[in-house]
């Protein structure tokens, strides 16, 4: 299996991509791309970006068959997923407040 990226998601954008099928990012349409980390980038976006949220989701993506473009980003390589995600590529981890990701969930490992 190819290594897991990960997104961290608004609940109610979690809701319509279950309604779906596909997760599409606000991003997709303003930027063209959604934006996604590695496992070791997860905090820093997190403190980064959205330290004052208590309510974003992590999910984690199989980028097995998507059109992911590995791009910079100041000093690091962040993964971009260019279209939307099908829901069966995307596991959902659970809320996420910062920190290990690998303590998100139950069945991340």
């Amino acid at each position: 299996m190819t290594e897991l990226i990960f997104h961290l998601a608004e609940p109610s954008a979690w809701a319509r991509a279950v309604a779906w099928g596909a997760y599409a990012a606000d991003s997709l349409a303003t930027e063209g791309f959604i934006h996604a980390s590695t496992a070791a980038q997860v905090p820093r976006t997190f403190e980064r970006y959205y330290s004052d949220r208590t309510d974003l989701v992590l999910l984690a993506v199989d980028p097995t068959g998507l059109d992911v473009r590995w791009e910079r980003a100041g000093e690091d390589l962040f993964p971009h997923v260019y279209g939307s995600i099908p829901t069966a590529c995307i596991e959902l981890l659970g809320p996420y407040s910062g920190g290990d990701v690998h303590r998100v969930g139950a069945t991340y490992s």
